[in-house]
């Protein structure tokens, strides 16, 4: 007998109205019952788990995602989660270097925001699971509109110039601008 029939034939037996274990007939209802109610308490308990991001599992975070972009993050699931939380964690008001940065973070982006005087700087140090187009697109769409924002995805890292064995003070000595060094 399943977990939900064993527990409707206890509550009957209390009652009285199931008096008769030899009963095939009953004994036959109550297991069909009890099998229907476990598969139904089973689908339940994953509906459950899967209401929030904190506890739903891989395919359903791809679903939250398609909230606010048609491909999901390819990042690991942690991260994936933590995205989300923080996408859906955004306040009027929030509007400080650190709430921006962390509304970044939401976008895909793991980066930092310099303030200049036209407007922000953001240098991205890493865009997290989905393309540099989605993350620029998410970006606009959390960045103040009010404040232009120049968002760098440049590739000009030191482990980048360190890895083309072109050192920095022949790099320097050409007279390059940042811009031209990110094209070499």
């Amino acid at each position: 007998m399943t977990g939900a029939a064993e527990r409707m034939r206890r509550a009957l037996g209390r009652t009285g109205l199931y008096t008769d274990p030899e009963d095939q007939i009953l004994a036959g209802e109550l297991a069909a019952y009890g099998t229907a109610l476990d598969a139904f308490y089973a689908a339940a308990e994953e509906v459950r788990k899967n209401l929030f991001v904190q506890t739903a599992d891989a395919e359903t975070l791809g679903r939250f995602e398609r909230l606010f972009r048609t491909v999901p993050s390819s990042a690991g699931e942690d991260v994936r989660r933590a995205m989300l939380l923080q996408r859906g964690n955004v306040a009027p008001g929030d509007c400080s270097k650190e709430a921006l940065e962390r509304q970044l973070f939401g976008a895909g982006i793991r980066g930092e925001i310099v303030e200049q005087a036209d407007g922000l700087y953001v240098n991205v140090l890493e865009v997290l699971g989905i393309s540099e187009e989605a993350a620029l697109r998410d970006a606009e769409l959390m960045l103040p509109a009010d404040l232009p924002a120049n968002v760098d995805f440049g590739r000009n890292f030191w482990d980048t110039v360190d890895a083309r064995g072109d050192p920095f003070d022949r790099m320097d000595a050409a007279g390059l601008t940042w811009d031209e060094i990110d094209r070499l």
